[in-house]
This record gives structure tokens, C-alpha cells and sequence, in this order.
């Protein structure tokens, strides 16, 4: 059933992301039971710094190249065979995790992790958020992406938040302020042109 391009080691490295999963393999008698457990050992596999070649693999575990990759293709049929099964429980244990980021007008961000929300918001909605105030003078914000990262049991949610704009009464104190200080926009471009996409460092937001 594995295409020819799926390589040995994709599928060893691979393994990483089916912990969950093949945990509860383990519970239930199979061939490659001794061999996984072993497997499981290897901290190496499980590190997204270091990529452990599958002959160093086979000289730990004393067995050949092809017996690894035997044992693999069977391990992976029985995952998707479990992710299939209308009968298993509900994979998700723990309550989703949120995370959120805004940008300010210079396209620096504020990201904020570890939150939980009662329901997921939608494009277009608006959340307003106190604590954020000292960061960017407003509390409202508006929803402008939202991202879903699916493990096996872990939802995690990403919130892109802008602010919320009164967009007629915004540009028009905007084009006030430009009549008033054009120089000062000009010496701002300059300065931020080569800033784009950096983060707020320690104490900077303050000034701003």
C-alpha cells in the first residue's frame, strides 16, 4: 500500500507524531511489539534537531535495514487502521489550546500563548482584551485569520488579530495628521522600512 517515494526514514521520523497512537498499539499483541518499544527509546527519532539514520537504528536493535522497514509498513497499516475505527474513543484528551498574535501599523507583533477560549471565534468577529491595552492603546480587536493545527491528541488554535478600525474616522485622522507633521511620516518610513516582521524586544513596546 506505501508508494515507492516514502522512504525508510520518512517513516521512522515520522513515528513522532503518532505517539498517542501507537501507545495504545502497544497494548495489544503484534509482531513488531519488542521492536517499538525499543524504538520508542530512542530519543533521537523523536527530536526535530537530529535525524538518526536508519542503518544506526538497525545496529541498535541488532536486526537488518529490510526488517526495520518491514516492521514500519506494518505499524503504519495499523495506525491508519485505528485512526478508521468508528468505534475508538475520542482522541482529543485535553481542552483546546489557543494562541494569539496582533500586529501593530509598523508590522511588528505581540503573540500570546496558552489560552483557552468557550468557543472558537470566526473571521470578522471582535474580541476585546484589556490586558493588551498597555501595548497598543485600544482593547478591540478584530479577527482577521484563524489556523488549526490537528495532532493526535492536541487541537491547537492560532488567532491573527488587527484592530478594529472606525476605517472613514481613521483615515480621516490619519490624512489630519499627515497634513500636519508630513516630515515626521517620511522619517518614519525610513526608519521602519528595514524593520518589518520583527517583534516587539524587551521593553520597546513602551515607546511606541
Amino acid at each position: 500500500m506505501f508508494d515507492e517515494k516514502i522512504k525508510t526514514p520518512q517513516l521512522l521520523h515520522g513515528l513522532k507524531y503518532q505517539r498517542g497512537v501507537v501507545n495504545k498499539l502497544l497494548k495489544i499483541y503484534h509482531e513488531y511489539n519488542s521492536f517499538l518499544e525499543e524504538v520508542l527509546k530512542i530519543k533521537e527519532i523523536f527530536s526535530n534537531d537530529i535525524t538518526i539514520p536508519v542503518k544506526d537504528v538497525a545496529q541498535r536493535l541488532k536486526i537488518s535495514p529490510t526488517k526495520v522497514r518491514k516492521y514500519l509498513e506494518q505499524i503504519y497499516d495499523d495506525i491508519i487502521e485505528f485512526l478508521r475505527d468508528d468505534e475508538r474513543k475520542p482522541i482529543r484528551p485535553e481542552p483546546t489550546m489557543y494562541s494569539l498574535s496582533v500586529k501593530d501599523r509598523y508590522n511588528k507583533y505581540l503573540f500570546v500563548e496558552n489560552m483557552q477560549l468557550d468557543i472558537i471565534p470566526r473571521v470578522g468577529e471582535v474580541m476585546e482584551l484589556y490586558f493588551l491595552y498597555p501595548f497598543f492603546r485600544y482593547t478591540y480587536f478584530e479577527v482577521c485569520k484563524v489556523y488549526h493545527e490537528i495532532d493526535y491528541d492536541e487541537h491547537r488554535i492560532h488567532i491573527e488579530l488587527r484592530h478594529k478600525l472606525n476605517r472613514f474616522v481613521e483615515m480621516k485622522k490619519d490624512e489630519d495628521d499627515y497634513n500636519r507633521f508630513p516630515e515626521a511620516y517620511k522619517n518614519e518610513l525610513n526608519v521602519f522600512h528595514y524593520e518589518k516582521g520583527l517583534s516587539f524586544k524587551k521593553g520597546e513596546w513602551k515607546s511606541i
